[in-house]
């Protein structure tokens, strides 16, 4: 049987072309069309010709990609490829489409040295290569079955152009991209978010997974010769747990290079894919754009280190540089750093005295503190900070710096930590958390006020005081100190998005795509983005993707498997995940929390929830005292109001005081107006929830206008002013907020109980438009 979905395309191309053909691959995968493009997906060899063949017999669409680079080769593997389309379409019925060239620069078709079949068929145009949502959308009418095609010889057609303006600057950057990345932001508005998480490992869900990576955003140029990228090192040393040390010694000699203006790194994340892999240096680098590779290692027992280090030119296989260190282990900083310039001088790029100094103040001088920073930050990087982590991540940093107090980078990671988790709902806006941010960040500006790392840490200081100006100022000025810092990048264009300047944003997320082309975290956000915008057939193919990318993450596995209910309310796919996994997965922190927000935010089964709760405690997604609210919201949907109350009450007086007392605190607010709704005294309810609204201003976030107004209408419908509430609702209904505005969700949601029934809370969730795609 073939391993080769439906309806798949395959893209055949001369290899000069290969950036093109993964640019129109990747915007045809994440609108929901399989696309085969074999350069990111076979090896060589007698069973890639096999496969080749079978995949050219088996697909829907042959797309032949013409320029002057395939007129320029007349001999090539993609003219063998041609010459099977050719035959097959001897076997179809006339009027079955199935070749679609398409030219990607200027060629002209009379002269192009292409089979004569092709000029039967239906050509296209894609200036400078670009993929258009029209090209994509002439793709999917192509495959959604036969239809008679004229047998003109008529010149090749142009993408039917827009007649409305352009929504953002020819810079290179996809339009159809545009509409999926701007409202990133929003897609993280969502009370759950789908996010890499270091889970229990799950299996596969049994729905096909073809590939399909995130949109490419920008179009590739060509390889700059001082651009490399550092491989994960591979861990020598015979305590295996230590393979973290290792990661944390290729990280930072990758930071410490990005910190050269004149090179071009490769981010960690796009990287990290290619441990233990069987591909070639040659086709690494060419999928990550780069002239060198970087390969390493590590080896470490007792008191010794022993770091080996080669610069490969991947063009050639040629090895530039290699050396390897012996030393003592607590000199493990200062082979970084010489590693680093060596590389440097190799690629014969200038390191300034100001790098030099930065990469001097970042280093630790206590081995054990510089373990305690990575086991930290290891925990952050793959299961986020919530609250099942942040205890031992607090723990872990505060001895990091207990240990090195002039470790300038773990103040910046405590900084940081801290600021994250004062912006997260589950820990309810935790003054505490703002107040020991700033005091870590006092301490990494004392002791490295010029390190980008740390410039990045004073806009995230910004941004939690919704100083956003200041924040944007910190990003722009990281970026000008270390232009090749991508979170830098990301964080300015989530910013700037969520400030509504769109324009900007697509210009900093293009870079960061530029600087980090495989970085998993993107193809999150472009689902949530997907999601938000009601894309459930697009958001399905990036999911799978997702699957593919990282088999064994719950996380994935989940996110593919409500697309079916979010579009039409089958909870099939998702009970069917939660079928599969074993009793020790089941009993994993992260399933636990995914459970008790399917049952309560999705299905809502009241019952199930409480039980769960009850076997398992408070439930992770909120705050202790949000988490008894949500457990009497299921009580009253059950009938037991008396109980609800009982457990609620005693809460009222202590959100007041800890309102009072920070009186900022938007979160703080709604747990009260909530408790207060539910102990029934819905006048105390209501003006609370007008408190809250009242705390909008025209510049606020996005973010914080959806969570401000959407828990200010729940508190509004449990207090009885129902139509208030579903006015609220109501403007949401064209508006991209995240899964939480989701129609089929808000029928059983619990939250939304005292709606059920009300008629105009109906007649919304009625409403086909109120579920629609949403364009943007």
């Amino acid at each position: 049987m073939s391993d080769t979905p439906p309806k798949a395309v395959f893209l055949s191309y001369a290899r000069e072309d290969a950036d093109t053909a993964r640019r129109i691959a990747e915007a045809l995968r994440a609108f929901g069309v399989e696309a085969w493009f074999d350069m990111s997906e076979l090896r060589g060899g007698d069973a890639w010709d096999q496969k080749i063949r079978r995949q050219i017999k088996e697909c829907a669409l042959f797309i032949p990609l013409i320029s002057a680079q395939s007129e320029q080769r007349g001999e090539g593997y993609f003219r063998l490829e041609w010459k099977l389309a050719v035959e097959r379409t001897h076997l179809l019925a006339d009027g079955m489409p199935f070749l679609f060239p398409v030219v990607i620069d200027e060629t002209e078709e009379g002269s192009a040295s292409v089979p004569e079949q092709f000029l039967k068929a239906q050509w296209t145009r894609l200036a400078d290569g670009e993929p258009t949502p029209q090209f994509v959308e002439q793709v999917k009418r192509l495959l959604q079955g036969p239809r008679r095609q004229t047998g003109s010889t008529r010149p090749p057609t142009r993408a039917p152009v827009a007649t409305h303006p352009p929504v953002a600057p020819k810079s290179g950057f996809p339009v159809w991209a545009i509409a999926v990345i701007a409202i990133v932001v929003l897609g993280a508005g969502a009370f759950f978010a789908f996010r890499p998480h270091n889970a229990a490992p799950v299996p596969a869900p049994a729905v096909a997974a073809p590939s399909a990576p995130v949109p490419a955003p920008v179009a590739a140029a060509p390889v700059n010769d001082k651009s490399l990228a550092v491989l994960p090192f591979t861990n020598m040393s015979e305590e295996k747990d230590s393979a973290f040390f290792t990661d944390g010694i290729q990280e930072d000699i990758l930071t410490n290079l990005a910190l050269i203006s004149e090179l071009h790194v490769v981010s960690r994340t796009s990287v990290m894919q290619y441990r233990n892999t069987t591909k070639s240096i040659r086709q690494i680098a060419q999928e990550l754009g780069v002239t060198y590779i970087l390969e390493g290692s590590v080896r470490r027992a007792g008191n010794k280190v022993r770091v080996t280090g080669q610069l490969i030119r991947a063009a050639t296989d040629e090895h530039v540089w290699a050396k390897a260190y012996d030393r003592e282990l607590n000199d493990i900083f200062a082979i970084q750093e010489s590693l680093s310039s060596e590389i440097a001088n190799a690629l014969q790029a200038a390191i300034t005295p100001a790098q030099k100094n930065l990469m001097a103040e970042r280093t630790a001088t206590n081995v054990d503190a510089y373990s305690d920073y990575l086991k930290a930050r290891e925990i952050i990087t793959w299961s986020g900070i919530d609250r099942g982590t942040i205890q031992e991540i607090d723990r872990l940093l505060r001895t990091a710096v207990q240990r090195d107090p002039n470790y300038s980078l773990a103040w910046v990671e405590t900084a940081k930590a801290n600021f994250r988790a004062y912006r997260q709902p589950g820990f309810a806006g935790d003054h505490s958390r703002l107040e020991a941010g700033l005091a870590a960040l006092a301490n990494a500006v004392r002791l490295s006020p010029n390190d980008p790392a740390t410039i990045v840490a004073q806009g995230f200081a910004a941004e939690a005081q919704d100083r956003m100006a200041d924040a944007k100022a910190c990003f722009e000025k990281a970026l000008q100190i270390a232009p090749n810092d991508s979170e830098a990048q990301i964080n300015l264009g989530y910013l700037l998005a969520n400030t509504h300047n769109w324009r900007e944003c697509m210009l900093h997320l293009a870079k960061a795509r530029e600087l980090d082309p495989r970085n998993p975290q993107v193809i999150w956000s472009t689902f949530d983005a997907l999601m938000s915008l009601r894309r459930f057939d697009e958001a399905s193919g990036v999911a799978r993707s997702l699957v593919e990318l990282q088999p064994d993450s719950f996380d994935a596995a989940n996110a593919l498997a409500r697309i079916p209910f979010y579009a039409h309310g089958s909870t099939a796919e998702v009970d069917a995940l939660f079928g599969r996994l074993t009793p020790a997965q089941l009993a994993d922190g992260k399933v636990i929390a995914t459970k008790l927000d399917w049952y309560y935010h999705g299905v809502g089964d009241a019952q199930a929830y409480i039980d769960l709760h009850d076997r398992s405690g408070t439930d992770n997604n909120f705050s202790e005292d949000d988490s008894t609210i949500q457990y009497a919201e299921a009580l009253i949907s059950l009938g037991q109001r008396e109980r609800a109350v009982a457990i609620v009450r005693p809460l009222v007086e202590p959100l007041k005081r800890k309102s009072a007392a920070d009186p900022d605190n938007y979160g703080l607010l709604e747990s009260l107006g909530y408790a207060e709704a539910i102990s029934g005294d819905s006048a105390a309810a209501v003006a609370t929830a007008n408190r809250a609204l009242a705390m909008l201003k025209p510049d606020s976030t996005l973010l914080k206008q959806f969570n401000i107004q959407t828990n200010a209408a729940i508190i509004l419908a449990w207090a009885n002013e129902k139509d208030r509430a579903v006015e609220i609702f109501e403007t949401f209904r064209s508006v991209p907020v995240g899964r939480f505005f989701n129609t089929e969700s808000m029928k059983h949601d619990v939250d939304m109980f005292p709606l059920r029934g009300f008629p105009r809370w109906e007649a919304l969730l009625a409403d086909p438009a109120a579920n629609a795609p949403l364009s943007f």
